[in-house]
């Protein structure tokens, strides 16, 4: 749980009762009355990374055979199967012994996920058609604010419609992995969706198209490999923005070592938090408080005071989306070759027209990114003025925040300025969308 976001575990443990949020956030452990389970064989995250790269690599192939009607699901679950089970072993290899036992379980893993595929497959093909896997996407809310990672994102072939897919390969399906995905829905109606493409080639020339933010009709689907399961999510049955600030007073109180004040309800008979709770702990009742200021997450404050100085939130985005292109995919040297053509110009204006058209973006916009992507000045002139601003115009916040976490504000504001454009944009901006993002805030937080 992060100290300035609120996640899908907050709201859910919030919404079970908001003094368990305060007690996980202060690093309580709850009573644990279950028996010891046994060690499993292979560890949750291999199954896990092993469905995700499955679905993610053979769903849209499976549909896509499946709706031509020339999909063999025997030659498919052999093959696969094989696949599957040689990744596994390299992932398993050095985290632990390779025994014949574990062996078994890696194959019986990797057969069991690929016939899973099969059955989702079949799934999507009857409802959407053929599905064609187009990355990673990025669900934020700045009014939370909230920004998370779910695994993939499907187009359906021949439509302007999308499909997000959360990949679950365990052996039984919890409540808390539903409750995830019902988040995810909630959150993309009340923020946005963002989907990165990778860097490619089109006749040896470099090519950005990032989907901006996604519309229209996106289905959510939760899908279980293992147990050759899917369902399709819907949202939460609660108003996250309108509940926004109880939760975060609730945290906020737990940073500092309080609980919220709760009514007893009947089923706090079965909490296993009743060695922290006022109601049962008599001497925990000086605990029990609530926050005189609320202050507002240093992303929002960062946002609007970017907005403020009449700074662009979508060149921010799109900054960190080309510049993190050019960090992370420079292995091969003709990569870099063909990066540095297109980003090292020496007029800003040629880099602009080209930004531009590659990015499908109006030409105010892809001068203001051109000369951050070439003047480390302009980048440090940002970066001073929207931090100068927080400092000037939300002390109190900064105050608040550094009673709360024993950060000094300077200190806060400082970490804050050094993410400004590089993870900092992923979490407050959503191109064309980001101003929208920034108006459902300042209703919740009055700015």
């Amino acid at each position: 749980m992060g100290a300035f976001t609120l996640g899908w575990r907050d709201i859910y443990y919030f919404l079970h009762c908001p003094k368990i949020l305060a007690f996980k956030q202060a690093g309580f452990k709850a009573e644990n009355r279950s028996e010891a389970v046994k060690k499993p064989l292979i560890q949750p995250n291999i199954a896990g990374t092993v469905g995700e790269r499955a679905v993610g690599s053979l769903l849209g192939a499976v549909s896509a055979g499946l709706v031509m009607g020339l999909f063999s699901a025997g030659s498919f679950i052999k093959k696969a199967s094989k696949t599957l089970y040689q990744e596994a072993l390299a992932m398993a290899d050095g985290r632990t012994q390779l025994n014949r036992a574990v062996r078994e379980e890696l194959r019986r893993l990797a057969e069991e996920t690929a016939r899973g595929v099969v059955e989702v497959g079949k799934y999507v093909s009857d409802r959407y058609g053929a599905l064609q896997v187009v990355g990673k996407g990025e669900i934020k809310s700045l009014a939370l604010p909230s920004y998370n990672l779910p695994d993939l994102v499907f187009k359906v072939a021949g439509e302007d419609r999308y499909v997000l897919v959360e990949v679950k390969n365990v052996k039984r399906l919890s409540r808390e992995n539903r409750f995830q995905a019902s988040f995810y829905t909630t959150l993309m109606a009340i923020g946005g969706l963002a989907v990165r493409h990778p860097l490619r080639l089109d006749k040896r020339e470099p090519v950005l198209e990032p989907i901006h933010s996604v519309g229209g009709r996106l289905d959510v689907l939760l899908v279980v490999p293992r147990q050759r399961h899917v369902e399709k999510i819907g949202p939460l049955d609660v108003d996250l923005e309108e509940m926004a600030r109880s939760v975060w007073e609730a945290k906020i109180l737990g940073m500092q070592g309080r609980q919220p004040d709760v009514p007893r309800g009947s089923w706090c008979r079965w909490c296993r938090w009743k060695d922290y709770c006022s109601h049962y702990r008599p001497a925990k009742r000086a605990y029990v408080g609530s926050i005189d200021f609320l202050p507002r997450s240093p992303y929002i404050l960062f946002a609007e005071a970017a907005f403020e100085l009449g700074f662009s939130l979508d060149v921010f985005w799109l900054y960190q989306y080309v510049s993190s292109v050019e960090a992370t995919l420079l292995a091969e040297s003709g990569w870099e070759r063909l990066l540095r053509r297109l980003l090292r110009r020496s007029r800003t204006g040629s880099l602009a027209e080209r930004l531009s058209g590659l990015l499908a973006v109006d030409t105010d916009i892809a001068h203001e990114l051109a000369s951050m992507l070439l003047d480390r000045g302009r980048r440090a002139t940002v970066r001073e003025k929207v931090s100068e601003h927080v400092r000037r115009e939300f002390q109190e916040d900064l105050e608040a925040w550094s009673r709360a976490t024993g950060e000094r504000s300077e200190d806060i504001v400082g970490r804050f300025s050094r993410m400004m454009l590089s993870s900092m944009p992923k979490r407050i901006a959503l191109p064309r969308e980001s101003n929208n993002l920034l108006e459902r805030a300042r209703k919740i937080w009055k700015l």
